[in-house]
């Protein structure tokens, strides 16, 4: 589990998979009782997943996207 403050510097790599952005950013994010389990950037390959696990998910701004 990782407890993020504040703004966090944006990888050009998935945080799931690790390979780099092919396109669009996404945040997976999942919480429990008011408790952040689970707060990703991910690739569109990794969003789909999630999306069909049925974690939160939202497309984000992405630095990078515009160079893929």
């Amino acid at each position: 589990m990782r407890i993020i403050t504040g703004m966090r510097h944006m990888s050009p790599n998935c945080e799931h998979c690790g390979e780099l952005y092919a396109g669009n950013a996404y945040r997976v994010t999942s919480e429990e009782d008011g408790v952040v389990l689970l707060d990703m950037i991910v690739c569109h390959s990794c969003w789909l997943e999630a999306r069909r696990l049925g974690l939160e998910t939202q497309e984000v701004e992405s630095r990078y996207a515009a160079f893929n």
